[in-house]
């Protein structure tokens, strides 16, 4: 347990690592919007080439050709990105629930301070 806090000031709260600027989300939500609409999906032919498509056209809308070495010849790389555009949204939208959720910790703590100090 921590010694009493005392003073005008709530206690000190450990920061949170340091989150994506807002400038950054927006690029990030300007990019995602321009790209290609519907899920990606990983796609590879006969011959082991691997591809980004939209779900359900996976022949007739291929987004982007992506190579690699080793045994997959990148198919483990198309899987990656196709998973991390389709998540970008949801990602952004849980950051900002989570600093939301903290602002609103942060306001009752400091109230619950201050009410401390006046008593």
């Amino acid at each position: 347990m921590t010694p009493a806090h005392t003073g005008e000031h709530p206690p000190p709260v450990h920061e949170t690592p340091a989150s994506i600027p807002l400038h950054r989300r927006a690029e990030l939500r300007a990019l995602h919007a321009a790209a290609t609409g519907g899920k990606w999906v990983a796609v590879q032919d006969l011959h082991g080439v691997n591809a980004i498509a939209v779900a359900g056209f996976e022949r007739s809308r291929q987004i982007a050709d992506v190579l690699g070495a080793g045994a997959d010849y990148g198919l483990a790389n198309a899987r990656c990105i196709a998973a991390a555009v389709n998540a970008l949204p949801e990602v952004l939208e849980a950051l900002e629930a989570v600093e939301a959720e903290c602002a609103a910790l942060r306001a009752r703590l400091a109230s619950a301070h201050e009410d401390a100090n006046n008593r």
